[in-house]
Order: structure tokens, then sequence, then C-alpha cells
């Protein structure tokens, strides 16, 4: 290289390149009272202050990626077993639902079996007529009607009914 190539090219890097330029002097004694003179270029220091400060980032940031991976675990299982219990808690409702559906299906074929059989108590009263005190109790407010066991059938002739001996 030329003279002026070298005249052209040091201005171009400026003040980094004249600060890493030249070597420090470390003077180390040990126990024993020796001196020991190293000669290090600082670019050499440079370097390795670099290095290390890279090093520093990227292991600071490992060690917050693994705690924050550690914190994600924790509520993940936490949210795991509150899954698991909420999933039961709905299982035993579901079968909890499905027993009353079965209820209120039972409860409705009671009631039309219970409104059949009062239709037919009531058909056989007004088959019946009042003549005879078939329509006392519950609908004229007197004494109530003792059925001895009467068919639908008794109860269309007008057999099977008496009034209370009051």
């Amino acid at each position: 290289m030329s003279t002026e190539a070298r005249r052209v090219r040091r201005p171009r890097l400026g003040r980094w390149s004249r600060a890493v330029e030249g070597a420090l002097n470390v003077v180390a004694f040990t126990e024993s009272g020796r001196m020991h003179r190293v000669r290090v270029s600082r670019r050499l220091l440079v370097t390795a202050g670099l290095l290390v400060a890279v090093l520093l980032i990227g292991s600071t940031t490992s060690v917050l990626r693994l705690f924050r991976e550690q914190v994600d675990l924790a509520r993940m299982t936490y949210l795991e077993q509150e899954n698991k219990s909420l999933t039961a808690l709905l299982e035993g409702q579901a079968e909890q639902l499905s027993r009353l559906k079965l209820e209120v299906a039972r409860l409705k074929e009671f009631e039309q079996k219970v409104l059949g059989s009062s239709a037919q108590r009531l058909l056989s009263q007004i088959l019946l007529g009042g003549s005879n005190g078939c329509l006392v109790g519950p609908f004229l407010h007197q004494a109530p009607l003792q059925p001895e066991s009467c068919s639908l059938e008794q109860a269309a002739y007008g057999i099977g009914w008496q009034r209370p001996n009051s």
C-alpha cells in the first residue's frame, strides 16, 4: 500500500480506530514479590469486552426465558387441574340434568295418569248426575263421597257411591 492510501484510509476510520490502537502494559506481582509485565493490545481488550457483553446479554436473556417458561409451565399445570375439575363438575351436572329430565318425564306420565283418572271420576260424576249426591264434596263444598271399590262401569250405572253417614 502506498503512503497516500494510508493517509486516505486513516481519516475514514476516525476516533474508533485510534482508540483501539496501541497496547496497555499490565503489571502483576506474585506472592514472592516478583513482578510480571504483560503487554495487551487494546483491540484485544475491546474485542474481549464486546464478547463478554454479548455473552452477558445472551445469558441474561436465556435466564429470563427459562423463568418465563417455568411460570408458564406452572400456569399450564394449574389450568389443566382446573380444567379437569371443571370437566368433572360439568359431567356431574350433565348426569344430574339427565336424571332430572327422566324425573320430569316420569312426572308427566304420572300427571297424564292422574288427569286421566280424574277425568274418569269427573265423567262418572257427570254421568251419574247430581240426583243421588254424586256431585258433592269439593264441587259443592258438602261432605265428600266415599267410593266402595267402584269401577267406571258401576259408576256409569250409579252403583258404588254413597253419601257418608253423618
